[in-house]
């Protein structure tokens, strides 16, 4: 029967000392933590613990009303039909169209498309100048 004492406590590098019954006269034998970690592999994580988000490419046909809602909620200005099928075109035909996602990423997607459609409208609004102005009183 082995009986394991730790040297250092607190020690990061504490040094494991075990004694052997029935070995009076020899010196425990010391182990590393290190060492003893390679002994004493850990088991593997069960496949239940790992689970992947089932990812897919783009592939609806028509908007859903949760996405229908939020655009109506977040930019009541834009056209949502006109909006989902910008972006369904990107996702199917254009640069993303090998990109895939899990639902909740493409939600999120689609979360992010609209946000910045605004960002995008607001920087086609252009300032007039004075001579505009003027034009435009008259």
């Amino acid at each position: 029967m082995k009986d394991i004492h730790q040297t250092g406590a607190g020690d990061s590098l504490g040094v494991v000392q075990e004694a052997h019954e029935g070995s009076a006269g020899d010196a425990p034998k010391q182990i590393s933590n290190k060492e003893r970690n390679k002994e004493e592999p850990l088991p593997p994580p069960s496949p239940a613990a790992k689970r992947e988000a089932q990812t897919h490419r783009f592939s609806l046909a028509e908007i859903p009303d949760a996405w229908k809602e939020y655009i109506e909620a977040v930019r009541p200005d834009l056209d949502p039909k006109k909006v989902f099928t910008d972006f369904r075109f990107y996702w199917e035909n254009g640069r993303g169209s090998s990109t895939r996602r899990s639902d909740k990423g493409w939600t999120q997607s689609w979360q992010t498309w609209v946000r910045r459609e605004k960002e995008a409208q607001r920087r086609e609004v252009r300032h007039l100048t004075a001579e505009e102005r003027l034009f435009e009183e008259i």
